[in-house]
């Protein structure tokens, strides 16, 4: 029983202080507020919204209130939610910085976690989420882009390579290495 004593313990993640290490992971389709406050009730001190592209964001700033398909429950959270994660699977051409600074401007969210994992054919054929890991450059971009445009603590997701192979796998080690601070100074570089 002392081994599990310490297996619980608080996290700061930039100025957002976590009771626990417990976190409820972005899940597509899944991650709904109702699914976030059963999460919590079950010890998880961070949860976060299902993965939201920057202008699905922006889409839930303009029609506050609307059906899901327009972004209106994407966003929707309550203070027993808090604090909340957004995540955002930035692409090329996206409005990234807009999407992270109205995050941090209407208080949706007390952090920002950027998608570099997804795997599916879907999200991948488009040029986002796992492609990311063979071009950690522009991750490195996005991560800036992020942390310039918002005050809130950019985390990210990686997934171990973007295919099994020993050749992907160097790459996901390198990104995990980068931790963005308010100001938008990553590091290490």
């Amino acid at each position: 029983m002392a081994q599990t004593e310490n297996l619980v313990h608080p996290v700061q993640i930039g100025r957002v202080a976590l009771a626990g290490n417990l976190a409820l992971a972005p899940m597509h389709r899944r991650t709904g507020l109702a699914f976030r406050l059963m999460a919590r009730r079950f010890g998880a001190a961070l949860t976060h919204t299902e993965m939201a592209t920057p202008e699905e964001l922006l889409r839930w700033e303009r029609h506050r209130g609307g059906n899901r398909r327009k972004g209106g429950s994407l966003l929707a959270s309550s203070p027993e939610d808090r604090p909340l994660g957004v995540q955002i699977l930035p692409h090329r051409g996206a409005p990234l910085a807009e999407a992270a600074a109205m995050v941090a401007e209407r208080g949706a969210g007390d952090l920002l976690d950027l998608n570099f994992a997804c795997p599916s054919k879907r999200v991948a054929g488009e040029g986002c989420g796992a492609v990311y890991l063979r071009d950690p450059e522009a991750a490195v971009r996005f991560v800036e882009t992020a942390a310039r445009a918002s005050p809130l603590p950019v985390t990210i997701k990686v997934r171990y390579g973007y295919t099994d192979s020993e050749e992907d796998r160097h790459l996901a080690p390198f990104l995990t290495s980068l931790t963005a601070i308010p100001g938008g100074r990553p590091w290490p570089r």
